[in-house]
């Protein structure tokens, strides 16, 4: 097998030298973003902003955790998956941003030189009670710091006011307009909006203080695409209903998995209150944080009956089973989703599996 240049550069350097580097950069990580003018903001664990490698202006396009045993310094591009490219590590983040300031490739080799000299800078300076930057830093041509200014704030009542609450599109497919109303599932008829003449479904935070995003869906099946996003707003952050959940799910230690709102929505109305969507058949690991957090030690897996989500339960499985006890619960074959099931079919075969596992 042919070794990329990037495998090379790792042959040469040992790797607990290349563990002990990285491990020392994460306790630099805001000190790193800002000597190269990245623009972030704090939330919970990490910090996000727009992606600093291949550019944009979606503020929760890029990720990297400042807490956690086992995410630390790590980094994600939710759009373009940058790290993949780089390494989901510190090292691998400063080597993609001096690319990108240089306008060059920087080698492996380049990037720990770098790190390294950052790292005693950061020493040197600590010692010395000197906030200035040495002359390593000052090597490198200033560059523009952009204000970390807080999101918009959007409350649920201004949500409900721009929409048209219930979604007929939805009561017709069977759901109830009680529901609905609970989770300001709505239509927007402004013209003026990017979501108009589509079903807008609010995410909120985990208080349900404010909106974090939202999705909109076509009322017409034949549109492409079906579903959008709002501006801005990166799902792989978030688990859909957990403002409502996480108190249920704290008191019976479970949490169930489903693929999207519809399927959240017919639980709810079947008495199942703990369940939270991924907004599709992939599970990343913000929402695995989250998770952690929530206080559930039992996973229920509960992904569409198709063959994405059959393989989707799979890779949940493998990448959450050392952290929680896994129960994966199969549909039966004429249900293609759980929202194709009635309330009573649900209470009847899914419920009681459910209420099982709790403890």
């Amino acid at each position: 097998m042919k070794l990329t240049h990037q495998q090379k550069s790792y042959k040469k350097i040992d790797k607990s030298e290349i563990d002990l580097l990285c491990h020392n950069l994460s306790f630099e990580i805001e000190d790193i973003l800002e000597y190269f003018g990245v623009e972030y903001y704090h939330k919970d664990n990490y910090l996000h902003g727009p992606c600093p490698v291949h550019g944009g202006d979606n503020p929760t396009a890029f990720t990297v955790y400042v807490d956690g045993d086992d995410m630390k310094g790590n980094w994600y591009c939710w759009t373009r998956q940058c790290e993949k490219e780089y390494q989901p590590t510190m090292l691998g983040l400063i080597r993609a941003l001096m690319e990108r300031q240089n306008d060059r490739k920087i080698s492996f080799s380049e990037a720990v030189r770098f790190a390294k000299k950052f790292v005693k800078s950061s020493k040197e300076q600590n010692q010395a009670g000197n906030s200035e930057r040495n002359r390593f830093t000052n090597s490198y041509k200033n560059l523009n710091r952009k204000k970390r200014a807080a999101l918009p704030q959007v409350t649920p009542k201004q949500v409900r006011d721009k929409l048209s609450i219930p979604a007929k599109y939805y009561i017709e497919r069977g759901y109830r307009s009680k529901t609905l109303d609970k989770y300001d599932v709505g239509l927007c008829e402004d013209k003026t909006k990017p979501m108009y003449n589509r079903i807008v479904v609010p995410v909120y935070d985990d208080d349900c203080k404010n909106m974090v995003g939202c999705v909109g869906r076509s009322r017409y099946n034949n549109s492409v695409p079906k579903w959008i996003n709002s501006r801005g707003f990166n799902s792989g952050h978030y688990l859909y209903n957990y403002w409502f959940a996480q108190e249920e799910i704290r008191k019976t230690g479970v949490a169930i998995l489903v693929e999207g709102q519809g399927d959240v929505w017919r639980l709810y109305e079947s008495g199942i209150k703990n369940a939270v969507g991924l907004f599709g058949c992939k599970i990343t690991d913000a929402q695995m944080i989250k998770l952690e957090g929530s206080g559930a030690m039992n996973l229920v897996i509960l992904m569409d009956n198709d063959e994405a989500g059959l393989k989707a339960r799979e890779k949940i499985k493998s990448k959450c089973e050392r952290i929680f006890n896994i129960h994966s619960i199969s549909l039966n074959e004429k249900y293609s989703d759980i929202g194709d099931m009635s309330v009573e079919e649900i209470q009847s075969n899914i419920k009681p599996l459910i209420e099982q596992i709790t403890v």
